[in-house]
């Protein structure tokens, strides 16, 4: 209800309200993208970069099951699921979010940094093993 509340607050700068134009097309492109075929999750390994899944537990627009297909499909994907939430979770959990996002890229930098300490411990030894 929070989220309810916050909303109407905002005058200006909101999107347009969905009308029945973009609903059928909208539904058309997520069913054909929820039908699985042989290999389709293929390409969410080649995803090289640590990646943040965030989805409501009661999503039914991206239902929520995609997220765990695309948490154990991505190299270095982690998963939160918000609960008693839909597609609209980030807005459900406004504090949560930024706490879960700034603490998955306090780690991604952390590691990040790690990686280029250790490339440079490398190559000193390197050098001075020549």
């Amino acid at each position: 209800m929070e989220f309810l509340k916050r909303k109407h607050l905002r005058q200006k700068g909101r999107d347009p309200e969905v009308n029945d134009k973009v609903s059928p097309a909208q539904i058309e492109a997520m069913d054909k993208w929820g039908v699985q075929q042989e290999g389709s999750y293929g390409y969410l390994k080649t995803i090289k970069q640590p990646t943040l899944v965030v989805n409501g537990s009661n999503d039914v627009i991206m239902p929520t099951v995609n997220s765990y297909i695309m948490q154990q499909n991505i190299p270095n994907a982690e998963l939160v699921i918000y609960r008693d939430s839909n597609h609209g979770s980030q807005f459900q959990y406004p504090q949560r979010i930024v706490r879960h996002v700034s603490d998955f890229l306090s780690e991604y930098d952390a590691s990040v940094h790690a990686a280029r300490v250790a490339k440079r411990v490398e190559e000193a030894a390197e050098a001075t093993a020549e």
